[in-house]
């Protein structure tokens, strides 16, 4: 899998986030994380699978209609 995974919090912001981003032609997939699951843990499993970038959204962000990008692997 390659392309861009959501970890979200708050379902409503980061399902507009991710129709925005396939408006222009960007995979994006949803994930609903355990909250007590590490965040950098996560960040591997999903470097082990090909994934790209990781966007992460909080209340914060939701607040400020904006969000974090990690990325996981460099080409």
């Amino acid at each position: 899998m390659t392309g861009l995974i959501i970890i979200n919090f708050y379902s409503q912001y980061a399902d507009g986030v991710a129709k925005r981003l396939k408006m222009i032609g960007m995979k994006a997939d949803i994930l609903y994380p355990n909250p007590i699951f590490p965040i950098a843990k996560m960040l591997g499993r999903l470097q082990s699978k090909g994934v790209f970038y990781a966007i992460q959204i909080t209340g914060n962000n939701a607040n400020h209609n904006s969000f974090s990008v990690t990325v996981i692997k460099a080409t």
